[in-house]
């Protein structure tokens, strides 16, 4: 009698399973799947989560048709397909799944005016290193941001205490985010960053997060993220460096540059790389010819054109870029023995009778170019210098 209850209650159950509960279950499964989707909308889930997210979904469908396998895998050519489907699932999953984020470290209890403890600052066969105590405290982070680089100031600066503490979050020294930032676009005062409003703090060219973009822009060396704030920007930042690179053995300054900014791509990975740590170390009040104990006072350039261009802009306060069309062109100039000599201020946009043009006064001459209607499709090989024009009489 108990069996016959028993085996009663089984075929009930069956009966259920088939006539509502499957019915219910993929209901439910489309309801989750609809949730996980706003939420990766909405930029609340990073790819660790929507990775997980999809993989219990998998699962939990996996589960709801596993009565119907044996009618599903009737034959044998279905079960190999099956059987090599999953094999190739499982590889991709395994080489394209990011890693586990990591916890974060509190910021340190800090009073507004003090400098942070100082982490060290040689690392790893003479670099320094992405996850680290903070080296630099929020109000000297602020301070920064306020004066920028040659004097202006950031638009990222009203968000200081917010950016600081974001990269806080990720267990990322933010004295070494801040040293890309100053890198790649002066604090957001230069060039399309500053032109365009991007909010892009590391100028990259695709997002970890595609809902925190409102946009991309377009140019002849290839396109750049737009963001919809700096809270977005920095957090993608973040996750690039420590999914990209920290969690794959990448995790020093030294390690990540050449990739970060090859060389393919017109950059001096080895002037990046002495940029971010000559800063880090003057904001920690280290003098920078010393980090890692180096006995040599002097600094390191790939050639004596380039050390010697960048000295010249440094001594006047500016920022020399190898891939500028500007700097570009002053470079061949002298070296065709046709100098402009040391800038006097930073490259600005001018208009005259409508037109809009790039200009950057040199000690000997002015640089300038015209600037296309859509600024994006200007002709950045077009400089011309103010001389040529005074004796052309031309434009």
């Amino acid at each position: 009698m108990e069996t016959h209850k028993t085996g009663g209650a089984a075929a009930a159950l069956v009966g259920w399973w088939w006539r509502s509960g499957e019915a219910l279950a993929c209901g439910v499964l489309l309801l989750a799947a609809g949730a996980v989707g706003l939420a990766a909308m909405l930029g609340m889930l990073d790819a660790w989560s929507r990775t997980a997210a999809l993989g219990s979904g998998a699962l939990a469908v996996g589960v709801v048709l596993l009565p119907r396998l044996p009618a599903l895998l009737d034959t044998p050519r279905r079960r190999v397909a099956v059987l090599v489907g999953s094999l190739g699932l499982l590889w991709l999953v395994g080489t394209m799944l990011p890693a586990a984020p990591t916890a974060a470290s509190p910021a340190p209890e800090l009073p507004a005016s003090a400098i942070a403890p100082r982490a060290p600052l040689a690392q790893d066969a003479g670099s320094i290193t992405f996850v680290a105590p903070p080296r630099i405290s929020p109000a000297l982070f602020a301070q920064l941001l306020q004066h920028g680089v040659g004097g202006g100031t950031s638009p990222a600066a009203p968000h200081a205490d917010d950016l600081y503490n974001i990269i806080v979050s990720y267990g990322l020294d933010p004295a070494v985010a801040l040293a890309f930032f100053a890198q790649e676009s002066q604090f957001c005062t230069t060039g399309l960053c500053a032109q365009y409003g991007m909010n892009n703090w590391g100028m990259t060219r695709a997002a970890r997060v595609s809902q925190r973009v409102i946009g991309s822009i377009y140019t002849y060396n290839g396109s750049f993220v737009q963001y919809a704030s700096w809270q977005d920007g920095v957090r993608d930042w973040c996750e690039l460096i420590l999914y990209g690179y920290v969690n794959k053995g990448l995790d020093t300054v030294a390690k990540v540059i050449p990739i970060y900014a090859p060389a393919a791509d017109g950059n001096q990975p080895e002037i990046y790389i002495q940029q971010v740590h000559r800063r880090v170390a003057a904001w920690q009040g280290i003098d920078p010819e010393t980090w890692n104990n180096n006995p040599s006072r002097y600094r390191k350039y790939p050639d004596l054109e380039s050390g010697l261009m960048i000295e010249t802009f440094r001594a006047s306060g500016l920022e020399y870029y190898p891939t500028w069309a500007f700097h570009q062109f002053v470079m061949n100039e002298a070296k065709a023995g046709r100098p402009l000599g040391s800038p006097l201020g930073k490259a600005e946009r001018i208009e005259i009778n409508g037109q809009l043009y790039m200009v950057q006064p040199f000690a000997l001459d002015t640089v300038y170019t015209p600037l296309a209607s859509v600024e994006s499709q200007t002709n950045w090989s077009d400089v011309r210098r103010m001389n040529s024009l005074l004796i052309g009489g031309g434009q």
